[in-house]
C-alpha cells in the first residue's frame, strides 16, 4: 500500500509539473467604460467633448425619413448619414424607427396619408406627452409599409458593422410599444406578432430588442430594452408592470445568454443617481444590472453638464458594470499548441462573433482563429486551443467597422493594441 501511495503521489506530481500554465494578472482599469458594445449611450452628437467615455450612439428616425412610397425607400439621406456621422468617429449606432412622437408629431409617410391613413389625435396631461397624432394600427396599408420597411432595411443593412443594436420601435408613442393613458390607440396583439416576424425574418446577424419581455413570441427569439430602468427594473409581486416581474412571468430571465439587455437609464435618475444621495425612489443600480445582465443604457445626462470629479468616477464605474468584462486567465504554449483560458467577470456575453487574431511577436505574422467569443459566458471560464509556431504571441479581438476600437482585455499586460501573452 505505501508503495502504492508512493508510485501515485510521484504520478501526480509529474502531471502537474508538467502543466507548465502561465498565469496573468486581472487589471480592471484596462478594460475601459468604452470597451465595443457596452457601456452608456448618448444622444448622437452629444458627448463630443470628450468628458464621458462611451462606443456607442443613439438615435431615432421617423418612418416618412426612410420610405417615400409602398416600395420606395430614402435610407441615403436619412439612416445612412446617421451611420455614417457616427462611424466617423468611431462608434456603433443604436436607433429605433417610430411613427408617433408625443408633442413633437408623427412620421406616417405622406403616400400613405395621401392614400387615406387617417390619424387619430389624443391628448395627455404628461409633462412628456402632453398630446399628439397616432396611426391607425388597423390599417392593412400601414401596416405592409412597416412590414417593407424593414424587409428592406435587412435586406441593405443586416450584420453592418456600424450597427450595434435595434430597437424594434414603429408601434407606440416614441416607438416604445405602449400609449399610456390611451391604451386604446395600441396595435393589437397580430400586429405586434408581423413586426416582430418582419424583424426575425429580415435580421438574421445584427440583434435588435423589443421593449417588453413578454411581448416576444418565442419561436423568434430577440434581446429586450428596459426604458425605465432603476425606476421599475426589479421583481415585484405587486408591481407585474415591472422589467423582471414581466420576464419571470413570461420565462425570459435567460434570454440574456444568448440575446442582449438594453435600455434607458430613467431619465429624472440619470445624473443624481451617482451622487452621496441618490434619488428615494431609484432602485438599486448594481442589483438592476445584476439582475437584468444589461449591457447598455441611453443615459444622456451624464455626457452634458459640469461634473464633481467624485461623482463623476462613480457614474464611469457604472459604465464599466454593464455587459461583458474579458480576462485572461492563464494560457499554455506545449507541443506546437497554445490554449487560452478566458473568463468574462462582466454579467453579459459578447453577442457577435468578431474574429480573434493572434499576433507572432517574433515574426508579427497574423493568424486569424475560429474561436467564438460569444461563448464566453459570466461565471464559465472557457478554453481556446490552436496549433502555432512559436513561443510569444499577442492576442486581439477585432472590431469589423473600420475605425471601431478593439476589445480591451482587464489584463495586466493588455496595451493599446495587443493583450500580450507573457
Amino acid at each position: 500500500m505505501k508503495v502504492f501511495l508512493v508510485l501515485f503521489f510521484a504520478l501526480l506530481t509529474t502531471v502537474f509539473s508538467q502543466d507548465n500554465r502561465v498565469k496573468l494578472k486581472y487589471d480592471s482599469s484596462k478594460a475601459p467604460a468604452d470597451n465595443p458594445l457596452k457601456g452608456f449611450v448618448p444622444y448622437s452628437g452629444d458627448g463630443l467633448n470628450g468628458q464621458f467615455p462611451f462606443s456607442m450612439e443613439w438615435f431615432y428616425l421617423g418612418l416618412k425619413d426612410i420610405m417615400n412610397g409602398p416600395e420606395s425607400f430614402t435610407f441615403e439621406t436619412s439612416l445612412e448619414k446617421k451611420l455614417k456621422e457616427a462611424a466617423s468617429r468611431g462608434k456603433q449606432s443604436i436607433f429605433r424607427i417610430y411613427l408617433d412622437y408625443p408633442s413633437e408629431g408623427h412620421a406616417v409617410p405622406q403616400f400613405l396619408i395621401d392614400n387615406g391613413h387617417k390619424l387619430i389625435s389624443y391628448k395627455n396631461d404628461d409633462t412628456d406627452n402632453k398630446g399628439g397624432l397616432s396611426p391607425d394600427y388597423k390599417d392593412e396599408n400601414l401596416i405592409k409599409a412597416m412590414e417593407a420597411s424593414i424587409k428592406a432595411m435587412g435586406k441593405k443593412y443586416d450584420g453592418d458593422p456600424r450597427i450595434g443594436f435595434i430597437t424594434v420601435g414603429y408601434l407606440g408613442h416614441w416607438g416604445e410599444w405602449h400609449t399610456y393613458p390611451n391604451e386604446h390607440l395600441m396595435a393589437k396583439r397580430d400586429v405586434q406578432l408581423r413586426i416582430i416576424k418582419a424583424f426575425y425574418t429580415s435580421f438574421k446577424e445584427t440583434k435588435f430588442l423589443l421593449r417588453y419581455p413578454d411581448y416576444w413570441d418565442k419561436s423568434m427569439p430577440c434581446g429586450f430594452h428596459d426604458d425605465s430602468f432603476c425606476a421599475e427594473t426589479l421583481f415585484s409581486k405587486k408591481k407585474d408592470w415591472y422589467f423582471q416581474s414581466k420576464a419571470t412571468k413570461a420565462g425570459t430571465l435567460d434570454i440574456w445568454k444568448s440575446q442582449p439587455i438594453g435600455g434607458e437609464l430613467y431619465p429624472p435618475f440619470q445624473k443624481k443617481i451617482w451622487t452621496s444621495k441618490p434619488p428615494k425612489k431609484a432602485e438599486n443600480y448594481e442589483k438592476c444590472v445584476q439582475e437584468s445582465h444589461c449591457s447598455w443604457l441611453i443615459n444622456n445626462a451624464v455626457f452634458n453638464g459640469k461634473w464633481d470629479k467624485g461623482v463623476k468616477a462613480q457614474a464611469i464605474q457604472g459604465a464599466k458594470l454593464l455587459g461583458y468584462e474579458f480576462f485572461v486567465e492563464s494560457f499554455l504554449i506545449n507541443d506546437s499548441e497554445l490554449k487560452v483560458k478566458i473568463s468574462n467577470k462582466g454579467v453579459a456575453p459578447f453577442y457577435y462573433q468578431w474574429p480573434i487574431k493572434l499576433v507572432n511577436l517574433d515574426t508579427q505574422e497574423s493568424i486569424i482563429t475560429d474561436w467564438d467569443i460569444r461563448r464566453i459566458l459570466p461565471g464559465t471560464p472557457t478554453e481556446f486551443k490552436i496549433k502555432v509556431t512559436g513561443k510569444n504571441f499577442g492576442l486581439q479581438v477585432n472590431n469589423p467597422m473600420k475605425g471601431g476600437k478593439e476589445i480591451m482585455f482587464a489584463n495586466e499586460t493588455q496595451n493599446e493594441n495587443l493583450l500580450i501573452l507573457k
